[in-house]
Parts: C-alpha cells; structure tokens; sequence
C-alpha cells in the first residue's frame, strides 16, 4: 500500500519551523511522505489553509475562542510570553510597560501583538497602536524599543547579548498583573514560571510569566486512521521533538486532555487516547463493575452539585464584575467627555466612589456568605476596583 501523505502547513516564527521538520523527520521515519508547507505568514492564513485543503496538519498557537472548523491532534510546545524592558523604566507596573515607547510585541499578526492590544484595552492605556513597532531596531539601528513583548521559545544567547540593559518583567500581584488573573481573562493562556538561572545575564530569580500551547491541528475530515497512525507516532517516540525544543517535554509529559483546549478533540486522537481502555476493562471487569456503577453514581451527583454551586457562583460574580465596569464606563464619562457646566453631571465623583464601596462591601458578604476561596477571579475584582476608586481620587 502507497504510504499516506501530508502536507504539514507552520508560521515563520520559532520554534515552529523547527518543530515541523521535526515532526516530518519523525512521520517519514513511521512511514508517512510529507511535505512542508513554510509560507504561511499569520495563525489566520494556516486556518485558512486547514479549512480549505491546502495542507492536511497545522502548528498553531490555541486561540481564544473556538474554533469549529479545526480539531485538536495533541499539545506539541508552549510558547512563552517574554516581557523585556529597559532598565531606564524603573520597575514598572504592567499599566508602565503598556505605556513605554516604543514597544515591539512581534509581527502585527502574532499573539503577542494582539495580546499586547488587549491588555492596552483592558487596563485602560490609551495610543497602543502609534507606539507598536512593526520591526524591533525601528525607528532607527541602536535606538530599540524600551520594552518587548514577544511570544516563542527559550531566548538564544545571541537575543541574550542584545538584552545587555534590560530586565525581566514578572506577572506577579507587585505588578498588578498577576499570571493567575490574566490566564483567567484569556482561556487560551496558561501561567508559566521561567526558573531562576535560566536567564542569568537577565535575572538571578525565577520570573512568572505567561504561555500559550501551540496545537497539532487539522480539519475534521482527515481520516482518523492517519490521525491516529500519526498521534502514536508522535507520543511514542517524542525524542526528536524534545531535542529540537526541550520545553516540548512539557506537553509530552501530560496526557492529551480535550477539555481545557478551545479547539476540539479528532477522533482519530480521541481512538488514540482510549487504545488501551477495551483490555483494562475486560481484565478487571468482574471486580471493578460494582466499583464504578457506585463511583460513577458518586461522581455524577458531586460533580452536578460542583458544578452548580461553581456556576452559581460564577454568575454571582460575573454580575458584579458588569456592575464594576458600568462604574469604570461612568468614570470615563465623566472624566474625558465634555459635559455642559450649567447642568448637573449624572453621575459625580463621588457618586462614584460611593458606589464602588457600596459595590466592594457587597462581595465581600457574598465571600462570607458563599465561603468562597480567595481565588483569582476575586484578587481581578478587587484590583481592579481600587484602580477605579485610584482613578477617582485622582480625578477629584
């Protein structure tokens, strides 16, 4: 039988181009002819690409949001967020970093460039757009951007040697930016720590920073039986993968877990994952049988109960975050928009101020009463009401 074919598709950022001519070295070995497919430029040209039958597997960096028309083989690498500034900045907040000028987050169409986008957004910092360099040495050579932050792999000792006057930004509460809270606004980040001595020109300490996944993918319509040939070849023998990337291991060494990725599971990886379920089941069947009708009965009830005092407690929350921003909606208003002297504003300062307390006291009695843990979400809402009560204050 003719061996299967498959284009592989991959963006010009690192460690992608390496990673696919791994996974080519690595498909070939397991019988596959493979081609690579190196020209496309943007996560969106790749979807494209998948969608349309140009390529059968694709690199791709998880997205936001779902995405239908695409399916999950397995986690390949995480790429990590690196947050470089200036030593001129002081020790900058995340709101600082957002402000230097100028700033390279990477191509426009990378993640880093929309995530750097979003944050300016979310945090209220205003001309993001005229400060973001489309290259790092713009304006001019030997005049580089007071901060970078850049997506990808482990930093060379060459990107290293041109970091001689910069430090390490960490995601940390100091910083108003803790990892926990930013994974939680954005489903398709993870927290990840750089270890102390990994950076030593850098920082002597380990830094909390940022990583998204980047996926094996393709479209629902390549046959299982080639996703499955090509999973096993990868997960059984990942030696080449995490030699050409060693934060590889990192996804090696997990199981594939669909449920807390945006892009759904193949079926064909989803066969893979249960290749070894039938025989464990008939080997143990007679004594686990009563074991599991009652842990499954268990589970389902404490998992149903979980999940709606978790969704119930979500709402509860999202209610207040909506109530919060309507605040931050008001101040802004009030602040930036002109408004005629003679008539009464509808909303003042201290209105407003008034109602951010009034607001705080109430999630702190549904803390009492809810016994809610003191988890990111919370640490979110109370950050982000005192920048709003600062702002007042300010304001007056």
């Amino acid at each position: 039988m003719r061996p299967p074919a498959l284009v592989i598709g991959h963006t010009t950022e690192e460690p992608g181009p390496a990673m696919a001519q791994a996974i080519a070295d690595v498909l070939t070995t397991a019988g596959f002819r493979v081609q690579l497919d190196g020209g496309l430029e943007s996560v969106a040209e790749l979807a494209a690409a998948l969608e349309g039958g140009k390529i059968d597997l694709g690199l791709m960096e998880e997205p936001l949001t779902q995405e239908p028309k695409l399916r999950m083989l397995m986690p390949l690498y995480p790429s990590v967020l690196h947050a470089v500034y200036n030593s001129e900045l002081g020790t900058p907040d995340l709101a600082a970093l957002l402000a230097a000028d100028p700033i390279y987050a990477g191509p426009p169409s990378s993640l880093g460039h929309r995530l750097i986008r979003e944050l300016a957004t979310h945090y209220q910092v205003p001309g993001i757009g005229a400060r973001l360099r489309d290259a790092p040495w713009v304006p001019a050579p030997g005049s580089p951007p007071l901060a970078y932050l850049i997506f990808g792999g482990i930093l060379t000792p060459e990107a290293r040697r041109g970091f001689v006057n910069y430090q390490l930004f960490s995601f940390t509460e100091s910083n108003n930016a803790s990892a926990e809270a930013l994974a939680l606004l954005y489903p398709n980040l993870r927290t990840f720590t750089l270890p102390a001595g990994i950076y030593p020109e850098l920082t002597d300490r380990s830094v909390e920073t940022l990583a998204v996944e980047t996926l094996l993918v393709s479209s629902p319509s390549l046959d299982s039986e080639i996703v499955y040939a090509a999973v096993a070849a990868l997960r059984e023998q990942p030696q080449e993968l995490e030699k050409t990337y060693a934060l590889s291991r990192a996804s090696f060494s997990r199981a594939i877990d669909h449920s807390i990725h945006t892009i759904a599971l193949h079926d064909g990886a989803q066969r893979y994952i249960d290749k070894d379920e039938p025989a464990l089941l008939e080997r143990y069947a007679e004594v686990l049988a009563l074991g599991v009708a009652l842990l499954l009965a268990i589970g389902t009830a404490v998992t149903a109960l979980l999940r709606s005092r978790r969704q119930r407690q979500k709402d509860r929350l999202d209610e207040y975050f909506m109530r919060l921003q309507g605040l931050r909606v008001k101040l802004y208003e009030r602040t930036h928009l002109p408004h005629d002297d003679s008539e009464k504003p509808p909303t003042t300062l201290a209105d407003i101020d008034a109602d951010v307390a009034h607001l705080e006291g109430e999630v702190l009695q549904l803390l009492v009463e809810e016994r809610l843990a003191v988890d990111a979400a919370l640490v979110t809402f109370f950050l982000l009401s005192e920048s709003v009560r600062k702002q007042v204050h300010k304001s007056v």
